[in-house]
């Protein structure tokens, strides 16, 4: 071939006519040849995109002209230019062939010079609207026919030069939640609501002398107009009141982004940024649509580009300082590990919060740089402590969303913790559930790495997003952060206990450890020591520290415990969590007490320091009807009933009080200086929370308990006769269970 598509088919049932048109044109165009539209419509299949034009006989057999006509339009190839030839002379054939879409029309015999020139100029004709069809395309978004981005964003630049003195407002527009809509009604419907946002648009800008739009990406569209403050409000209620009522089956939200146009010769990709600064103001606030770009705003893009400037050589500096918070065991309130968190030391600014300067470091990716520096800092600090003969006790990091993205992570820390020569264990990694979230798959799989080379991984900030108990089913980490300030933020705080004391005994059921940071008050560190949350973190016990502090004053109370001999086989016994404590007195399903608790009276330890112990009330509460559950619906929905059921008893009773697993569905539960009246209504409410409890196919069923009860208000004269009260109240349970109830006639007094 000469050049690209020069090929011209020839479509003439005559042989000698095809040679004539050969001789022709052969020597400016490649030829190919067919006897019928059909055996031309074989050739366009194989080789369309060679050919160029197509000279068209209209009289043929098996397939004419006309037909061949027809079929060509509307098909992919519709915009390769036809010339019909015929020997009819007559006008209305002419008229038909024109109608079918032939771009010209030759009366035979053949002039060659005409039929070059006409055949010129339908190729030249072609090719122009080939052009100016890429050139559509290019400039346009293929879904809507709006200006696509770039030239959206180059015809806005040239109006406003057209007009710099005139003030101009550009506006971002989009739909909250649209990938939700788009996946949940597909493609088709994504896009209709594209066509509709588009549509919108064009209606709009018909009220204005000149104006520029279109879609800039995904859902989000611009658009920029001539400002003046009234009209500008109205047509943005226009434009809320058409999204809102867009559909009566789903919810359609709107989401501006205002930015008034302060210079006319500022690059529109730079208004579409502060046009979306001010869209984020609004996310995530429900019946707030509009967001407009502002002095304060402006301001924080000032310091936020001052973040950006300093952070690198900032990090060169060691600048950053690292702080640890430490983290207390909920049973013995010693500490246990810290969480490594990192200060910006600033020569002009002094000390610098993260919340000031993290959000920016994500934005820009820096924060995988920094993340980095936190984690050899640490890995260092361990090795010191190693080096001088001490026992490290773990220090946990944060993981930033595009560490979590990265799949040469474990590779990383795997280096770091080899090259410092400290266990994985001593590296603990959090990662926030929104992390997760952003693609699932991912970052479980690389958890499920990260654990086999012995890394253990905490879920931060647990609870504070929407699929917290559908993660849990499918990740695999080893702790559960839960943060108070999102728990107890609301008026509520019933609601948040229940909530949390809940998820700690489901942690435990799902051999979980479980921490709660940002715990302020000893309100809230009394009723997570009542539910056995493993381990506490927050300002009641201690603020973020610098190292040299966190040196000074904590390690002492790990590495000097006078009940600790040898630190390095005994450990487990500083921290009594996870090696002891809950070996010796949890239940392992519910993470209630056990009977070695009872039996070693270390119930009588809960008494406040000073408190004189009077009355005894031992109360034994059996599960009505568990063998049919477990018989029914399996073992392991009998589990769950016990960890529901544990749940409702923890939260309860006082502080004071004890709940301990008896046996089987038997529980026993304690209350210490209690009046008699007091402990019938405080069953009475234990009763109504059981009811609550549903189970079975599809949940129909719930809850009742037989109780017995022994009490006592005199422990001095009793306190060697406590198993004798529990057999009481054992013997008491049975004969209620006939009687369906707990009456007063069926308490013992001592």
């Amino acid at each position: 071939m000469k050049e690209d598509r020069n090929t011209i088919l020839i479509v003439e049932d005559q042989k000698i006519n095809r040679t004539i048109l050969r001789y022709m044109i052969q020597n400016a165009y490649d030829v190919l040849e067919a006897e019928n539209g059909a055996e031309a419509w074989s050739i366009l299949e194989e080789k369309n995109e060679e050919i160029i034009a197509i000279l068209l006989d209209i009289v043929m057999p098996v397939m004419d002209g006309y037909e061949f006509l027809k079929k060509l339009k509307g098909s992919r190839w519709e915009s390769i230019p036809v010339i019909a030839m015929t020997g009819d002379s007559d006008i209305t054939t002419e008229e038909r062939t024109l109608e079918l879409g032939a771009w010209d029309f030759i009366i035979k015999p053949y002039k060659e010079r005409i039929l070059m020139t006409r055949l010129k100029n339908a190729i030249a004709r072609s090719r122009m609207g080939y052009l100016k069809k890429m050139q559509h395309l290019a400039e346009h978004d293929s879904v809507t026919g709006l200006y696509n981005r770039m030239h959206f964003f180059k015809e806005t630049e040239q109006m406003l030069q057209k007009h710099l003195k005139e003030p101009f407002v550009f506006i971002r527009m989009d739909i909250k939640r649209f990938r939700l809509i788009n996946s949940y009604w597909g493609e088709e419907g994504g896009n209709r609501i594209l066509c509709f946002m588009a549509d919108l648009l064009r209606n709009i800008s018909s009220h204005y002398p000149y104006c520029t739009f279109g879609r800039i990406e995904s859902d989000i569209f611009g658009i920029c107009i001539p400002y003046e403050k009234r009209d500008c409000d109205s047509m943005l209620q226009f434009l809320i009141c058409q999204i809102l009522s867009y559909s009566t089956s789903f919810a359609l939200e709107p989401s501006f982004g205002i930015y008034c146009i302060e210079d006319n010769s500022t690059p529109a990709e730079n208004m579409f940024i502060l046009a979306t600064m001010a869209s984020r103001k609004i996310k995530n606030r429900y019946q707030d649509y509009i967001g407009v770009y502002d002095e304060k705003l402006g301001q924080q893009i000032t310091q936020e580009q001052e973040v950006f400037n300093d952070m690198r050589p900032a990090l060169e500096n060691e600048e950053f300082v690292i702080y640890f918070q430490p983290k207390y065991n909920g049973y013995t309130q010693l500490p246990y590990g810290a969480e490594a968190l990192i200060r910006w030391n600033h020569p002009k600014k002094g000390l610098i919060a993260p919340t000031q300067f993290i959000p920016v470091l994500e934005k820009n990716g820096f924060i995988e740089k920094l993340d980095y520096y936190v984690w050899e800092k640490v890995c260092q600090y361990i090795k010191k402590w190693k080096d001088e003969g001490l026992t490290p006790a773990p220090i946990s990091v944060n993981m930033s969303r595009v560490d979590c993205s990265n799949a040469g992570l474990p590779d990383k820390l795997t280096y770091l913790v080899k090259k410092y020569d400290i266990s994985p264990g001593l590296l603990q990694l959090e990662l926030t559930e929104s992390a997760y979230m952003d693609n699932p798959d991912f970052v479980n799989s690389m958890i499920c790495e990260l654990r086999k080379r012995g890394f253990r991984i905490m879920m931060d900030d647990f609870g504070s997003g929407f699929s917290s108990l559908n993660t849990l089913k499918d990740i695999q980490v080893d702790y559960l952060k839960l943060d108070m300030k999102f728990l107890f933020s609301h008026s509520n705080d019933f609601k948040s206990k229940r909530i949390l004391s809940s998820v700690v005994s489901m942690a435990k059921w799902l051999r979980l450890k479980v921490i709660a940071e940002g715990v302020e008050t000893e309100e809230q560190f009394d009723f997570l020591k009542r539910i056995q949350c493993d381990y506490i973190q927050g300002y009641y016990f201690s603020k973020p520290m610098p190292v040299s502090e966190y040196e000074e004053k904590i390690i002492p109370l790990i590495e000097k415990n006078p009940e600790i001999e040898d630190l390095t086989q005994q450990r487990s016994l500083v921290y009594m969590s996870e090696d002891i404590y809950e070996k010796i007195y949890a239940d392992e399903l519910t993470g209630l007490y056990n009977r070695r608790f009872l039996n070693e009276w270390m119930f009588l330890d809960k008494m406040r320091p000073g408190e004189e112990l009077r009355s005894v009330a031992m109360i034994l509460m059996d599960i009505r009807s568990f063998k049919e559950i477990n018989d029914t619906y399996g073992h392991l929905a009998g589990d769950e009933v016990l960890v529901k059921v544990a749940s409702v008893l923890k939260t309860s009773v006082r502080d004071s009080d004890s709940v301990i697993r008896y046996g089987g569905d038997e529980f026993l539960v304690i209350f210490l200086n209690c009046p008699e009246k007091r402990v019938y209504s405080r069953i009475e409410e234990i009763c109504a929370l059981l009811a609550g409890i549903a189970y079975g196919e599809n949940e129909t069923r719930h809850i009742t308990a037989d109780f017995g009860i022994s009490y006592t208000e005199d422990f001095e004269k009793t306190k060697n006769f406590l198993n004798d009260m529990i057999n009481q109240a054992d013997e008491r349970m049975y004969r209620n269970k006939k009687k369906k109830g707990c009456e007063k006639e069926n308490t013992v007094k001592y």
